[in-house]
């Protein structure tokens, strides 16, 4: 069982990453957590899979990953 069961999802946009975890919604600034992300274009940015566990993101076009639970220490809620 994943850290967030099923209770979480994903989305990007050219400047920030956005999770919804147990209906709460967190935005971070892509520049601030992620080069690589921040630099992609839009097409590789919304080609991520989330791990089985839930633990992290990856972008495979980007060869990046992030931890979800690494993400939530910086949070920002909107």
């Amino acid at each position: 069982m994943g850290l967030f069961k099923d209770n979480i999802t994903v989305d990007i946009d050219d400047n920030y990453l956005y999770l919804v975890i147990d209906n709460i919604t967190y935005n971070f600034e892509l520049k601030k957590i992620s080069q690589r992300l921040y630099n992609a274009n839009i097409s590789d940015k919304k080609k991520f899979v989330l791990s089985p566990s839930k633990y992290g993101i990856h972008w495979f076009a980007i060869d990046e990953d992030l931890s979800i639970s690494a993400l939530l220490k910086m949070q920002t809620d909107i």
